[in-house]
């Protein structure tokens, strides 16, 4: 079962595709619907970077940003190229849109003592790890309890934040993004693996299909695929 964002739910598989800056289709991989890109992105993008020393940036879109993927990126030499992400989940309390909602952003983490400040002053302890590889921080009940920023921050007792084992891979993945050459890379995408699966899907059949498993549907896009490569090459050679 597939669901994303507001799209309806609907059988369906995960197409993870490769492609160079040029446009030219490099792998392919077929995955479950219900399984997010951080996951499907963590094998099929690994994989790859293992098999192709030559490496040395990979540009993907806001679905791969997390942080064990990131971690991983970065532990082989490669440089991750990600977009913007805007925060998600609740818009407020109270009916408070997202601007006047106290995002994780407005919280600063002090990595020598390891605790968070709040726009408040406040600070947010170590409460330990869950099994996600998540670090909770919490406030004191105290704190949050006469705090004139509490209606925009939660409407719990006490505020909780998350922060990732590897929270640190993702601050530095923004800080590329924010580059000179971050910016000059990332618009490829463009022209690159974006058009691969536009034109594919409408002119190739790529968005849906009448076969159900995964070794048929992965042969099928493996032949979609190599004619779109075939039908680039002729179209230079032309």
């Amino acid at each position: 079962m597939f669901h994303k964002g507001e799209k309806e739910k609907q059988l369906a598989y995960s197409n993870q595709v490769t492609s160079d800056e040029n446009g030219w289709v490099l792998a392919s991989q077929i995955f479950p619907g219900n399984l997010h890109d951080s996951q499907t992105g963590l094998e099929t993008v690994i994989n790859y970077i293992e098999a192709h020393e030559e490496v040395d940036m990979a540009v993907m879109d806001s679905g791969y940003d997390h942080p064990v993927l990131l971690h991983e990126l970065f532990k082989r030499g490669v440089k991750p190229v990600i977009p913007y992400k805007r925060p998600k989940g609740r818009k407020g309390i109270g009916g408070l849109s997202n601007a006047l909602y106290l995002t994780k952003n407005r919280f600063k983490y002090i990595e020598f003592h390891d605790y968070y400040v709040c726009p408040n002053e406040k600070i947010l302890t170590y409460r330990g790890i869950n099994k996600q590889g998540y670090k909770a921080y919490k406030t004191k009940t105290k704190d949050c309890l006469s705090c004139p920023f509490k209606t925009q921050c939660t409407n719990q007792k006490t505020k909780v934040i998350l922060r990732h084992f590897y929270e640190a891979d993702s601050e530095e993945a923004k800080l590329i993004r924010l580059s000179e050459v971050g910016k000059d890379i990332y618009p490829k995408r463009k022209t690159s693996v974006e058009r691969v699966f536009g034109i594919s899907k409408m002119n190739h059949c790529l968005g849906f299909t009448f076969l159900r498993g995964l070794k048929k549907n992965e042969d099928r896009s493996l032949m979609i695929l190599s004619m779109y490569n075939l039908k680039k090459l002729a179209t230079i050679m032309w």
